[in-house]
């Protein structure tokens, strides 16, 4: 009798399992190709280790959530800051966690792992087996191999520091507790020279002329928020603008000779504009994060709602018509095409 009871709810367990829908959200049997989607950082609360990677395949209705856990079975870390792509592999910065993962694009198993003594913001690739790394409440730019994952040098930029961008072979840094910006000589490995823009620069671009880009966020006390444009051959200030100090601009980015930006909304303006844009292409006020999309201009747009719940994302046609919204995981923050 007890043989055959087993028997009985051996089958019926089988049953029931293969009547189960397969959930979309759980797979771990992945094969992402090139072109084909867009990963969604999502940055988790602080202290909360609930920072999360997904995966949204352009012909799917929903996106893969909570990759990295499923794939590699432990949590991915604590607020997930950036994600550079470097070739086939993508190195995800746990900035509270104060680790680098390195993680194959296709199937997000883990490659190798970085922890740090620093508080790391962006990997910044300066060839295809080394990249620079910025880092916060230290004055440490490092210098990073990638193959194996490992410091190999660093260089004391006397500031905190923040995103990074390229022009003619010289790295561009923001100084996000100071008022400078710095060019960084990869081979030299040092600093060679420094402009002076506003308070707490952190978001760098550049523009199809070949001009950089500041967004400084000021010290939300007496110095307010700042765009400020640079000629980086001749180090001259080209123009500026000061934001109210109720105003709180964040995540510049530079579409060739378009220009973005988060204020209670997503702004859009020209390089040529004499002024600031006077209202948002697309209002909002918890907007956190965005991308143009590369491949055909539209817009991703991440809204945390309250930061503790799950969140969003919206997505935009480039003149600013709704498409769409999908359900996102806790605190989407950015986005990276592949």
């Amino acid at each position: 009798m007890f043989l055959k009871n087993t028997l009985v709810v051996l089958l019926f367990a089988l049953a029931l399992s293969s009547c189960k829908k397969d959930d979309p959200g759980s797979s771990t049997d992945l094969n992402i190709q090139p072109g084909s989607g867009v990963f969604i950082l999502h940055e988790g609360g602080f202290n909360q280790l609930n920072a999360s990677l997904a995966w949204l395949e352009d012909t799917a209705s929903s996106m893969q959530t909570g990759l990295f856990q499923q794939v590699n079975q432990r949590l991915l870390g604590d607020v997930f800051q950036s994600m550079s792509l470097v070739g086939d592999h993508g190195y995800l910065v746990l900035n509270n966690s104060k680790s680098i993962e390195k993680i194959n694009l296709s199937t997000i198993d883990l490659q190798d792992r970085l922890t740090l003594h620093q508080a790391p913001r962006h990997v910044h690739p300066i060839s295809s087996d080394q990249a620079l790394v910025s880092t916060i409440f230290s004055n440490w730019l490092l210098v990073v191999d990638l193959n194996p994952l490992q410091v190999v040098d660093s260089i004391d930029l006397g500031h905190w520091s923040e995103e990074m961008v390229t022009i003619d072979g010289k790295v561009w840094v923001a100084a996000s507790n100071h008022d400078q910006i710095y060019q960084v000589d990869p081979q030299s490995r040092s600093v060679i020279d420094s402009l002076t823009v506003g308070y707490g620069a952190s978001h760098l671009a550049r523009d199809v002329d070949g001009h950089l880009w500041v967004m400084s966020i000021g010290n939300f006390i007496d110095i307010p928020a700042s765009i400020h444009v640079v000629d980086p051959s001749s180090g001259s200030s080209l123009k500026s603008w000061d934001f109210t100090m109720s105003e709180f601009p964040a995540k510049l980015q530079v579409d060739l000779d378009q220009v973005y930006y988060l204020n209670s909304g997503l702004h859009r303006m020209s390089i040529q504009d004499a002024a600031l844009s006077g209202s948002p292409l697309i209002p909002g006020f918890s907007y956190y994060g965005y991308r143009i999309d590369p491949r055909d201009g539209r817009l991703w747009l991440a809204d945390p709602l309250d930061f503790q719940q799950k969140g969003k994302i919206d997505l935009y046609q480039p003149d600013g018509t709704f498409i769409r919204s999908y359900a996102a995981d806790v605190v989407p923050s950015d986005f990276r095409f592949y």
